[in-house]
């Protein structure tokens, strides 16, 4: 299903002006002001002026931007270079309205649209291998990824980063949730607009790759908007994978910081590089050759 139309019904607040993705980013804002502050990972950082950040499936760059704003705040004379990367261009086009929003001037924050598959970010930026100071992986995104393609993410980042890179992940346990209240064969996932409703129904599970499968219909008539597939991860699940190509790890939640609204933040640093994206690309292929 494209990204695009699924977000177009499924009222993921997108803009500065939605006081609900406004305030993800003030959440976010003081998060990252937190870590910068208190965070051993990201203390050798903290000792220089000039940063290179990269978001990761960034959508709007709300995590990139917010990110920028914090260092801005935290450390005067900060020059910053932001990637952004989306496989949605209209995500990116709405980058530069949170830069506004948030008073960062383009002489502070010298910010690129990456547009492409965040697991090929090594090749979409390879200029920049090793030379990545903070990695952004924001915004519950894993659940897009199946284990297969969250290797591969893992792999690409770390190979773009600086021997002492960080890694920020903020995730939400979605399997704790998933059992808990079940799996619902039919969902209603919200209104539109005063007239119209979004439902989706089950529509199987892939098991080579561990994805379930939703349709999306909007109401009345039974309109078919198109396929979702999400998997459920949970955080240890994340958090353990992200070990194998980073030999560190830590995982900060609310209680560490008591930021309200905060979800749970994994981060790794000093890239391994020992599994190479190129090594680990063509697995599931083998698989289903094998099948």
């Amino acid at each position: 299903m494209d990204l695009e139309r699924l977000y177009e019904v499924f009222l993921w607040p997108r803009k500065p002006d939605n006081p609900v993705a406004k305030n993800r980013f003030d959440i976010a804002t003081k998060v990252f002001t937190y870590l910068l502050q208190n965070h051993s990972f990201l203390k050798d950082i903290m000792s220089t002026t000039k940063l290179k950040i990269l978001d990761v499936a960034s959508a709007t760059g709300l995590g990139g931007v917010a990110l920028c704003r914090s260092l801005l705040l935290t450390k005067n004379g900060m020059r910053l270079t932001l990637h952004v990367n989306d496989i949605r261009s209209s995500e990116l086009a709405l980058v530069e309205e949170w830069m506004r929003d948030a008073g960062i001037s383009s002489s502070a924050v010298n910010h690129h649209a990456v547009i492409g598959d965040a697991k090929e970010l090594h090749q979409l930026i390879e200029n920049e291998r090793q030379s990545i100071d903070i990695a952004l992986f924001w915004g519950f995104s894993a659940v897009h990824f199946d284990p297969w393609q969250l290797s591969q993410l893992y792999a690409s980042v770390a190979t773009l980063l600086t021997d002492d890179g960080v890694f920020i992940v903020e995730e939400i346990d979605r399997l704790s949730g998933f059992f808990e209240s079940g799996y619902k064969d039919f969902l209603v996932e919200g209104q539109l607009n005063d007239e119209t409703q979004v439902i989706s129904l089950s529509n199987g599970f892939d098991i080579l790759r561990g994805m379930y499968k939703r349709t999306f219909y909007l109401l009345p008539g039974f309109r078919r908007v198109g396929d979702f597939e999400f998997r459920p991860w949970d955080l240890s699940a994340v958090a353990a994978m992200g070990y194998l190509f980073f030999s560190e790890v830590d995982m900060v939640f609310r209680k560490k910081h008591g930021i309200s609204g905060a979800a749970p933040i994994i981060l790794f640093k000093s890239p391994r590089r020992r599994l190479l994206p190129e090594d680990i690309a063509g697995g599931l292929e083998q698989v289903k050759q094998k099948d």
